[in-house]
């Protein structure tokens, strides 16, 4: 509740029109709060003020748990739509670049990086400093029999 409170409370109102202090003067059980919690679309702010958390994404992988990006609303409201914008705007910059007379390099617009996404990158790039020091220990023990 102290790091998701306020938003979990914003989406019961507008959701299911309910109280979050109904929960705690018990009007309303636990187990009907984490249902609900359980049914809010992906755009709802606990969802995505999760789904932005690298604490909260750091503790699902390592529970085993699979993560999708995919259609998932960033907390400034970059969703599905506005990715798809995103793309239509690339692909129409991309093709005025090709046209024009300046050639350069494209730049296409900047989106936002989720927990999820910082999570793969860093997840990519300890993958890659592996690779790099298994090739360099590869190499040592190379030079080691031929020295």
């Amino acid at each position: 509740m102290d790091r998701y409170g306020p938003r979990i409370e914003a989406d019961l109102h507008h959701e299911f029109g309910l109280d979050l202090l109904d929960f705690f003067r018990r009007k309303h059980s636990w187990a009907k709060l984490l249902r609900l919690l359980d049914q809010l679309p992906g755009t709802s702010k606990y969802i995505t003020a999760q789904r932005d958390d690298d604490e909260y994404i750091e503790q699902l992988v390592a529970h085993g748990v699979n993560l999708d990006a995919k259609g998932v609303m960033t907390e400034d409201g970059y969703g599905p739509v506005e990715s798809r914008l995103d793309n239509i705007t690339d692909a129409i910059n991309a093709l005025r670049h090709v046209m024009s007379e300046r050639p350069g390099q494209f730049h296409p617009t900047e989106r936002p990086v989720n927990a999820i996404q910082r999570y793969r990158n860093r997840a990519r790039l300890k993958r890659h400093h592996d690779l790099q020091d298994e090739v360099e220990a590869a190499r040592a023990r190379r030079r080691a029999l031929a020295g």
